[in-house]
């Protein structure tokens, strides 16, 4: 549809060049001063309207992106229950927190990869909730995911062991009902 605006919109402007080419104004009598001030009042309305024009298009053409990237990511998307564990790390601090694996019942996942779709903002859930509530600044939070309650436990017990083996690292466990993520929409963007 909006191709065929653009079209109409393209013959149009021809329509009316050649028009004007076939129909051009006798200015031989007039003088030379005028003739070059009227000229130059028309080529800075000319600049105007394309300018003005390209504007509208480039609008025009950003909703239909905007438009067409928000239905690919709906395409692309499953939607299906997910279990998510956070781990809010900093470098200056020896203390690590990690969740307990919070399942979130609507979280999106891409179908090719079969990745957390958004799962920064799920990060930031995390992070949030580490400076508002606890007070803990410039921690670097991540999270891990799984569509399956048992590989979550599993990587979370593989998580634990992980950290637990170094002396130098305490963890911090968030239960359920401190925090827990919540789910995020699309019809929120």
């Amino acid at each position: 549809m909006c191709k065929f605006r653009y079209l109409i919109l393209i013959f149009l402007c021809v329509s009316a060049l050649s028009g004007f080419a076939q129909n051009p104004v006798d200015t031989s009598d007039m003088p030379q001063s005028s003739q070059v001030g009227k000229a130059g009042k028309a080529d800075k309305k000319d600049k105007k309207a394309k300018k003005n024009k390209k504007k509208d298009r480039k609008d025009k053409d950003s909703v239909d992106t905007n438009m067409n990237v928000v239905q690919e990511q709906v395409r692309n998307v499953v939607m299906k229950p997910a279990y998510i564990i956070g781990v809010g790390a900093a470098f200056g601090d020896s203390l690590v927190y990690i969740t307990e694996v919070n399942k979130v019942d609507r979280a999106y996942f891409t179908k090719k990869t079969k990745f957390l779709d958004r799962r920064m903002e799920y990060s930031y859930q995390f992070k949030n909730f580490l400076e508002q509530t606890l007070g803990l600044e410039n921690r670097t939070c991540s999270v891990i995911f799984s569509d399956k309650l048992k590989k979550a436990l599993k990587m979370r017990r593989k998580l634990l062991a992980r950290y637990l083996k170094s002396e130098d690292v305490a963890v911090q466990s968030v239960n359920q009902d401190t925090f827990s993520f919540k789910q995020l929409d699309y019809a929120s963007e």
